[in-house]
């Protein structure tokens, strides 16, 4: 099966587990899923409704399925109906910096699996060179597709999450330098923090879907089979860790960012509560030798006295308080 281009539907027909045949005739399916060891794969994007109408009368789903399956913004689920099981997940394709998150419903049976995607569609290429590789290990059978096709979802989930690591190790970087813009910091902070929000949303969901499948008692996937669905339970927690982890560090640079904008005000008030300290006993002594009181005006007269009361003693009053503040460890 080739990735869809242009919408049309996919269906494969494997038989006894072996390899699969193209079916053209969709109206054929029902047939065919009767039929002893026949197992079916049907891929759709964005079904036109006539091709909705037709899941109903093939496969015979229930109308809330099909409604589920079929309108986009989905809650991630795992639903049991009679005899078979409708999963909704999110895929993630692209990278920590640009991902995208594709809308993907299940419908799992003993005898088919119908993949419907919403555009921009979940690409199945990685899903499909899995299923021809280990063709020789599983056999072509409705579980071992939908472990495949969760498996690979989950693989895209901790790429993506690890770039988040790489993302957060580089805004440490920049953090530790001292060299970067504040406002340049921020917003790639808050980018980190709000592109994390977004992936967990579709990350944290398949825990619930995989402890369904895990735990509820079912014909479908097998004791033998529930295994590898512990394997990727096991592989989405980490790579929920991982995210929570790297937003976690995110938000503890944005304090260490804060902490140090205020520092750095601080510093600044400082300096200038030094000024303003050195400058007020100057301001008083000018003030004070500026007033026409009589002693002045008959005693400082001459270059020695200008000397001593106009610069002398303000020189004094500063080495002054400089020695005092570098006694006090202010400075």
């Amino acid at each position: 099966m080739e990735d869809v281009r242009n919408g049309a539907p996919r269906c494969v027909v494997f038989r006894d587990g072996g390899t699969g045949v193209a079916l053209e005739d969709l109206s054929e399916i029902n047939q065919i899923i009767q039929q002893p060891g026949a197992n079916v794969w049907l891929d759709l994007v964005d079904p036109s409704p006539q091709l909705v109408e037709m899941l109903e009368m093939e496969f015979g789903f229930h109308p809330l399925a099909l409604e589920d399956a079929t309108v986009a913004h989905e809650r991630p689920k795992a639903d049991e109906y009679t005899d078979y099981w409708l999963v909704v997940a999110h895929g993630i394709s692209g990278t920590a910096e640009n991902f995208v998150a594709h809308e993907i419903a299940i419908f799992a049976s003993h005898r088919y699996v119908v993949t419907i995607r919403h555009f921009p569609p979940y690409p199945l290429d990685e899903v499909e060179r899995r299923w021809l590789r280990e063709g020789g290990k599983i056999k072509h059978e409705s579980a071992a597709l939908v472990y495949l096709l969760l498996d690979t979802m989950v693989d895209g989930y901790s790429k993506v999450a690890d770039g988040f690591g790489r993302r957060v190790a580089e805004i440490e970087e920049m953090l530790f330098a001292g060299d970067h813009e504040p406002q340049e910091f921020l917003r790639e902070v808050f980018a980190i923090r709000n592109d994390s929000m977004r992936l967990r949303r579709s990350i944290a969901p398949m825990r619930e879907i995989l402890n369904a499948i895990i735990h509820t008692p079912n014909d479908i996937f097998k004791r033998q089979e529930v295994e590898y669905y512990r394997d990727i339970r096991d592989h989405s927690l980490r790579a929920l860790d991982e995210l929570e982890m790297a937003r976690d560090a995110a938000g503890a640079a944005l304090d260490m960012q804060f902490r140090i904008e205020s520092q750095r005000q601080n510093d600044v008030v400082k300096q200038l509560t030094v000024i303003a300290t050195i400058f007020l006993p100057l301001t008083f002594v000018t003030g004070f030798f500026g007033q026409n009181f009589g002693w002045m005006v008959s005693h400082i007269d001459g270059l020695k006295p200008f000397a001593f009361f106009g610069m002398f003693l303000d020189v004094a009053i500063v080495a002054g308080l400089l020695a005092w503040f570098k006694i006090k460890r202010w400075l």
